[in-house]
This record gives C-alpha cells, sequence and structure tokens, in this order.
C-alpha cells in the first residue's frame, strides 16, 4: 500500500510539474509574440503618421528592452521543451525508484517559474489523478495569469 502511495504521490508532482511548464510555456510565448506584434504595430504607425513619436518610440524602446532582457520567446521554448520531458515521463513505464530518479534529473534543469501558475497546477493536476479539488479556489489574478497561461480553469468549483 506504501509503494502504490509512494507512486502516486510521484505521479502527481510530475503531473503538477509538467501543468506548471506547460502554463509558463504558453505565456512567454504569448507575451513574445505580442511584444513582436506591438513594436511592429508601432513601428509603422510612426512611419504612417505623425501621431506622438515621441511617446510611441519610447514603447517600442521599453517592448525592445523587456524582450531583450526577460527573453520571453527564449523561456517559452526552455519551458516547452520541460513539457515536453515531462510528458515523457508520465508516458513511461519506469518502476518507482527509476520514475523518481529522472523526475529529478529533469527537475535540475527546471527554470524558475511564475507563482501564479502553481494553484492551477495544482488543481490541474489533482483534476488528472482523480483527486478532490473543488475546494481549491484561484484569486482573480491569478485567474486572469491563468488564462494567459493557456489554462481554462475556472475561479471556483474545479
Amino acid at each position: 500500500m506504501s509503494n502504490q502511495l509512494a507512486r502516486h504521490e510521484l505521479m502527481f508532482n510530475i503531473h503538477y510539474s509538467h501543468s506548471l511548464a506547460d502554463m509558463n510555456a504558453c505565456y512567454y510565448q504569448r507575451i513574445s509574440s505580442s511584444i513582436t506584434f506591438l513594436s511592429i504595430l508601432l513601428g509603422t504607425t510612426v512611419m504612417a503618421t505623425n501621431l506622438n513619436s515621441l511617446f510611441v518610440g519610447f514603447l517600442v524602446t521599453a517592448f525592445s528592452t523587456f524582450s531583450f532582457v526577460v527573453k520571453p520567446g527564449e523561456k517559452g521554448v526552455l519551458f516547452q521543451i520541460q513539457q515536453k520531458r515531462y510528458i515523457e515521463l508520465i508516458e513511461t513505464s519506469l518502476s518507482d525508484t527509476e520514475l523518481m530518479q529522472a523526475f529529478q534529473v529533469i527537475q535540475k534543469d527546471d527554470l524558475k517559474t511564475i507563482r501564479n501558475f502553481e494553484a492551477a497546477a495544482y488543481i490541474r493536476a489533482g483534476k488528472i489523478m482523480g483527486l478532490d479539488v473543488s475546494d481549491k479556489q484561484l484569486t482573480r489574478f491569478q485567474f486572469f495569469m491563468t488564462h494567459l497561461g493557456g489554462e481554462t480553469l475556472k475561479r471556483k468549483d474545479n
């Protein structure tokens, strides 16, 4: 019984990590695409009109600086790679010990995640594992961020 419980907890942790990596990948890819789109849009606005060029130029500079410093596109790709590694782990038929070792190896490469995704990842992992997570709630900001991260959970009664 203890061995089954340990594997169940391990699988929950793997699903949790997978959900967290998936939401972060989607979020950063969406941010990267939005910044690229807005930079191009604002750049063409400066060329097409006499709109307040200083303000638009400042926005383009701010978006470019953010993109250069934070590197959302690169982070999105790295999270996507981690997410795929967790999928492989979920679909494998390793023994408990081998599964734990493989999980620990993958976790060493984990990136710093956005904390607002943690509650949603917990709920998603619980639902996948068949646990009752209906008492878990998301704050309004977590709900908003979760949807930016590609998740479709409700704020309450999941």
